[in-house]
């Protein structure tokens, strides 16, 4: 009840109200100016609000992508973060690249070393390259739970969606290097 409105909850207490939620759980929510409170239980957390409007996400997000790519959620989360290993601040990125019938994943740095690992994949398109800050890649990875994901992808340098099951998006941009 109450009016619309718009806020930005930190995400600390987000994750906090995640912890303590679980897998399920009703939770009351109750927003003023400048804070919110959620009530679950005999549990009441309050924490204050971002102050702002929350960016408009959508204008980031192609209207449409010229490759999609289906891959083995387990397998590609795994390569990624093998071949992660090495990565350095010197050399913070993993490269993707989308070849027939191969995804070839790539990371090197001076002090690490490097890493490399090929997945195979039904792809039958241009060879495309795309390297993305490891962090970044592998976070989608954590909160999907579906046994597929598509990445779609335009060009090197356009955002990547990977998306999965039940409306799962998770939008990165490519890093540009050397």
């Amino acid at each position: 009840s109450g009016t619309d409105g718009q806020s930005i909850v930190p995400i600390k207490a987000a994750n906090e109200l995640q912890r303590l939620l679980g897998k399920n759980g009703e939770v009351i929510l109750e927003f003023g100016e400048n804070q919110a409170s959620f009530t679950f239980g005999s549990t009441k957390m309050i924490t204050k609000l971002t102050e702002g409007t929350y960016p408009n996400y959508r204008q980031v997000i192609p209207t449409s992508f010229n490759k999609s790519i289906e891959l083995n959620t387990g397998d590609i989360a795994a390569a990624l973060r093998r071949v992660a290993l090495v990565v350095s601040d010197s050399s913070p990125y993993v490269k993707l690249t989308f070849a027939p019938d191969a995804l070839h994943l790539h990371a090197q740095s001076n002090e690490k070393g490097e890493s490399q690992e090929s997945l195979p994949i039904n792809y039958k398109g241009t060879e495309v390259a795309v390297s993305f800050n490891p962090n970044y890649l592998i976070a989608p990875f954590r909160a999907i739970d579906t046994d597929r994901v598509n990445f779609q992808i335009n060009d090197s340098y356009s955002p990547v969606a990977v998306s999965g099951g039940d409306g799962f998006l998770y939008v990165i941009m490519p890093m540009r290097h050397k």
